[in-house]
């Protein structure tokens, strides 16, 4: 399963290719494709497919949504193989579901929809899946679940998503990474040997003022 993740762009990844992702940047899903080991947390990702049955299970039990639900599988579509999609559940017909979890702290991301990073996933799931809409259900803390259905957006799959992942991927078969976005990044690509360097009395005195405000 990883070793296919590598052969194609996962619905996941997308919003990092797009520079929309707090968590991945275009480099790091480039490093991936190209063998480096994922920077994801393995405990954070253990918890989060643990956790999926008991949202599921929500979904039947509590959420009075009257959805036929079947697991997930990966699936790409043949006439754009280059994307792929895991989905955590699927509909009797062909819906994506996203389960997810989120810290009781950062219930205030969610307050005004699905987080940019997630709707930009369920739109690739939905274009993989040629489905009208799709449902994202989080669970926030113990018991804070949340049901939101986001439509499909057909303007920016055509005019945003699938440019920007057709000229990532050629940049994969290339081998050619796509630009630096972090200062750790930069330090990596363009590394510098360590030095010494005199200071001017104007830049002592910022230094120093730093110094003292930050202490």
């Amino acid at each position: 399963w990883i070793e296919e993740r590598r052969r194609s762009l996962g619905a996941s990844e997308v919003a990092a290719v797009m520079g929309l992702s707090k968590w991945s940047t275009p480099l790091s899903v480039y490093k991936a494709k190209h063998g480096a080991a994922s920077d994801i947390d393995p405990l954070i990702a253990w918890l989060g497919h643990r956790d999926e049955p008991t949202i599921a299970e929500w979904i039947e039990k509590f959420s009075g949504l009257k959805l036929d639900l079947r697991m997930g599988c990966m699936a790409r579509r043949d006439d754009f193989p280059m994307l792929h999609a895991t989905f955590d559940r699927l509909t009797a017909d062909g819906i994506p579901v996203q389960l997810k979890t989120a810290h009781e702290f950062m219930s205030h991301k969610w307050d005004e929809g699905i987080p940019t990073e997630y709707r930009v996933q369920v739109q690739a799931e939905m274009f993989v899946a040629d489905a009208p809409r799709a449902l994202v259900v989080v669970r926030i803390g113990a018991r804070d679940f949340r049901a939101i259905w986001e439509p499909r957006d057909d303007t920016f799959i055509r005019d945003h998503m699938l440019p920007a992942v057709a000229d990532f991927w050629a940049g994969v078969e290339a081998g050619e990474p796509p630009a630096a976005h972090t200062v750790a990044e930069i330090a990596e690509r363009w590394p510098s040997e360590p030095r010494e360097v005199e200071l001017s009395a104007e830049a002592f005195d910022v230094l120093e003022r730093i110094t003292v405000l930050t202490s």
